[in-house]
């Protein structure tokens, strides 16, 4: 549900008269394998689709001067209309604001941690090595 990869790939398709010979492959930070279980294990249900502890946490990682402590409760059990969100089908920004008032997607944001962002910030480094030397590996 968090994809905006549609773009992207929709860039890599050019309208040329001779195929280009270019090989790209798109990867989410949150689907690496490791950064994916630590997500799970810090998380679980509770990671949601929009405003993630997860995001949080990276973010306060990168930009601890900017933390500041926010009481927020946990988000409401009932999904509600959460397919909608999959696949991010909204029609504009205050349909999302109506369904979602402070922004978050069945996520509860105040379970981020500075040090969870560092371990999922390593995480990511470390999985993107790895697929990056098996993608030039396989090329």
């Amino acid at each position: 549900a968090r994809s905006r990869t549609g773009v992207l790939r929709g860039s890599f398709i050019c309208r040329r008269k001779e195929p280009a010979d270019v090989h790209c492959r798109v990867r989410s930070w949150w689907e690496l394998p490791t950064v994916d279980t630590l997500r799970r294990r810090f998380y679980g249900a509770n990671e949601g689709y929009h405003v993630t502890p997860s995001e949080v946490a990276i973010t306060m990682a990168a930009h601890p001067a900017h933390i500041r402590k926010v009481d927020r409760e946990p988000p409401p059990a009932d999904a509600g209309d959460i397919l909608l969100h999959a696949g991010d089908n909204y029609y504009d920004a205050a349909d999302f604001k109506a369904r979602y008032p402070d922004g978050r997607v069945i996520s509860h944001a105040a379970l981020a941690t500075p040090e969870h962002g560092e371990q999922l910030i390593k995480a990511a480094v470390d999985d993107l090595a790895a697929d990056l030397a098996a993608f030039v590996k396989a090329a």
